[in-house]
């Protein structure tokens, strides 16, 4: 997982975003993730680019390789450190997208 941004802490989480367009909700005693966010493209692509533990596939260039850097340039990779503001997490995506996500997670 590549994380780019600051990590924040919000309602006794640690709060932060990665290349892979997901925002994740981590307890920060055990390290368990506690939920995630996922940007509209990245749900959109994210298994043509990432195993189911978040890793990156191995096997994403062995087709075509300017499909698969088109895929990932447009996957919604969360760059920036999200802030945040009266339980709302703000962030936005490499595709342009302006984020506000309600934290539900107690």
């Amino acid at each position: 997982m590549r994380v780019y941004g600051t990590a924040l802490i919000m309602d006794n989480q640690l709060v932060f975003g990665s290349f892979n367009g997901k925002i994740y909700f981590v307890d920060p005693e055990t390290g368990l993730v506690k939920d995630t966010f996922q940007t509209a493209e990245s749900k959109n692509t994210y298994s043509a680019l990432f195993d189911n533990q978040d890793k990156f596939r191995n096997d994403v260039y062995d087709k075509d390789y300017l499909a698969a850097e088109k895929q990932i340039l447009a996957l919604g990779a969360i760059l920036s450190s999200p802030v945040s503001e009266q339980n709302t997490l703000y962030f936005g995506d490499s595709n342009g997208y302006f984020y506000a996500v309600k934290n539900n997670i107690k």
